[in-house]
């Protein structure tokens, strides 16, 4: 007998020295027991009903009901007098195995849930802002660019999140001669998103200044002479492959800042790479040193641009590819330039690489640019 009062004892002193409020209810939801705690926070007491029912007949969902009918623990969150509480409840057994009370213990969980709520409202503003930088982005993209003066153009971009770092664009400087580039941007994000603008905006504003003949290594230059002047961090970069092509001899001179894909040209007999060395644009380098190189489009020739984004994503989905024609990205590439019908290349590209399930698995951005001049 002594034994077993020193043990209520202790128990009473142990939850007494909780920090959490405790009480226990019975099959009627009448409190039998309450700490000190709950009694000065809540004003639960001893034959009064359970803290949940304070101030109503009855609650929607009655846990502690729950915990007795179904024999096992419960766990809810319950808002009262302007706090909010995380709610415990186990069902307490007797002896013979039947549950004639619950012991609930009410834990202060306000400072926690009022934090989950303001995240909740940034991650909602920052996903709402990622969705406009994502149209904006996507709005200045080119597309459904008609043909024009014997050249017509398709073009595909797959980013992997809202914003991306792939990106490319088409312009034409006069009646006889249009640039295109394709550049990617280390990183994904907002981040990247924001160097796919800086690189276009400063492009067209350097093109616009150049008044002579244009020169895609004297613009390369230019713009990596303009990002050298921001106090941009030494890990976010940008490679970009430029060309300025004239409509009328079909000459074709080009630079390369860095894009490691070789743009693929197609004569009509045979395809040839497009290779250049450069640096990517970058704070790595005391100077840019871009090359520029000339070649010719032929009559009917046709010009693939892509980023590393197609070679990720075939190794990423190559368990599941649907076409098993071609052992490398560059092969399939080569193999759908020769495709008689233009508009079909870049699908047959992609659907060769992936499918609309599979979509949700790409780590890098794509983007194609595909050229052809037709007289």
């Amino acid at each position: 007998m002594e034994n077993t009062k020193k043990n209520i004892t202790l128990l009473k002193h142990i939850i007494e020295s909780m920090n959490e409020m405790v009480c226990v209810v019975d099959d009627k939801s009448n409190v039998v027991f309450s700490n000190s705690k709950m009694e000065r926070v809540i004003g639960t007491k001893k034959d009064r009903k359970c803290p949940g029912m304070m101030g109503k007949n009855d609650c929607d969902i009655c846990y502690a009901k729950n915990s007795f009918e179904q024999g096992r623990p419960q766990n809810m969150i319950y808002e009262l007098n302007g706090r909010v509480y995380n709610v415990a409840l186990s069902p307490i057994r007797e002896d013979n195995n039947s549950i004639e009370h619950v012991l609930e213990v009410w834990t202060d969980v306000t400072g926690e849930s009022r934090l989950k709520e303001r995240l909740t409202a940034q991650n909602r503003l920052l996903r709402n802002d990622l969705e406009l930088a994502s149209t904006l982005q996507k709005s200045m993209l080119p597309y459904d660019i008609k043909a024009r003066n014997g050249i017509r153009f398709d073009m595909m971009y797959l980013p992997c999140e809202d914003v991306g770092g792939d990106f490319y664009d088409i312009f034409f400087t006069n009646e006889n001669e249009v640039v295109f580039y394709i550049a990617d941007v280390s990183g994904h994000g907002v981040s990247a998103a924001m160097l796919t603008v800086f690189f276009s905006q400063t492009v067209r504003s350097v093109m616009e200044s150049q008044l002579d003949e244009i020169n895609p290594a004297e613009v390369l230059t230019e713009v990596w002479q303009r990002f050298m002047k921001m106090d941009i961090q030494e890990h976010l970069y940008i490679t970009a492959w430029m060309a300025v092509l004239n409509l009328d001899t079909g000459e074709l001179k080009y630079s390369n800042a860095g894009h490691i894909i070789a743009p693929l040209l197609y004569g009509g007999d045979k395809i040839q790479m497009l290779e250049s060395s450069g640096f990517p644009v970058c704070r790595w380098i005391p100077n840019s040193n871009y090359v520029q190189k000339k070649t010719t489009i032929p009559k009917g020739g046709r010009i693939l641009l892509y980023t590393d984004g197609l070679s990720d994503a075939w190794r990423t989905l190559e368990a599941s590819r649907i076409s098993q024609e071609y052992e490398t990205p560059d092969a399939l590439a080569r193999g759908c330039l020769k495709i008689d019908a233009f508009e079909d290349i870049l699908n047959v590209i992609w659907k060769s690489v992936s499918s609309d399930e599979n979509m949700s698995r790409l780590s890098d951005d794509v983007a194609m640019l595909l050229i052809e001049r037709t007289q």
